[in-house]
């Protein structure tokens, strides 16, 4: 009796490390599934980029689908551009038409805006709320946009938009019909960003000075300042949606 003891105290030990060595969870990366070193019908490869590289990464397609990657990692490499194309001003072009860019913005901002509205994106709080970061910038760029452009058919109407009372100099001088004033507050601004006079007196080169770096940038800094993580936290935010990650190759910097 007492030798049976002693054998099954001895097997029981040896027989959990066989059940614990069997039952070890294998590590999924990227080169053992391109290999088919592990068999899954939802273990999937999806190939992405950022500016600067190329990667292969291993997802779980039962929690995302490679559209909602594809997209999430659009909108990433979109946060610090300009998405809104349509200029508000031209410089010094005697034909430019305010009316045919408003129309354009009109069909640009549609296009954007819709698009990220309804881009199928992996459904975290995190990126849903970059997202709707994104959309509000787009329609606070589009406002301030549509506002300069129909300013400049309307002067006067410098002075009655959401900008006017911050940027009151400026809208002031761009709504008058006085050149001494137009002049005087371009010299003001001048002297402020300490740069020369460099007009030659031409009212339409002092006009399209102020407009853009006057009132565009002290209206511009009226928008409510969104502030995104950098690429690279972004990125790595992005990687935690797959089990593994390799890099490719890379662009030399």
């Amino acid at each position: 009796m007492k030798n049976t003891i002693c054998l099954l105290i001895l097997f029981i030990p040896v027989f959990l490390f066989s059940q614990n060595k069997n039952n070890k969870t294998q590590k999924i990366t990227v080169d053992k599934v391109l290999k088919n070193k592990i068999k899954s019908d939802t273990l999937k490869i999806y190939t992405w980029y950022d500016e600067t590289c190329e990667y292969k990464s291993v997802y779980n397609s039962n929690k995302y689908t490679e559209e909602q990657l594809k997209n999430t990692v659009s909108l990433i490499n979109n946060v610090h551009h300009l998405l809104l194309q349509t200029s508000p001003t031209s410089f010094m072009d005697k034909d430019f038409e305010p009316d045919r860019n408003l129309n354009l913005l009109e069909e640009e901002y549609n296009k954007v805006r819709n698009g990220y509205s309804q881009m199928k994106i992996v459904d975290q709080p995190y990126w849903i709320s970059l997202r709707d970061s994104l959309i509000k910038e787009i329609d606070e760029h589009y406002d301030l946009i549509k506002t300069t452009l129909q300013a400049q058919k309307n002067p006067q109407l410098f002075l009655k938009n959401k900008y006017t009372s911050a940027c009151i100099k400026y809208a002031e001088a761009l709504a008058s019909d006085n050149p001494e004033k137009l002049m005087e507050t371009w010299k003001e601004m001048k002297e402020e960003r300490k740069e020369k006079n460099d007009s030659g007196n031409n009212l339409d080169y002092v006009r399209f000075d102020l407009l853009n770096f006057g009132w565009w940038n002290c209206a511009n800094h009226q928008i409510h300042s969104i502030s995104y993580p950098d690429d690279s936290d972004l990125n790595e935010k992005y990687k935690e949606l797959f089990f593994d990650t390799k890099t490719i190759d890379c662009e030399e910097p």
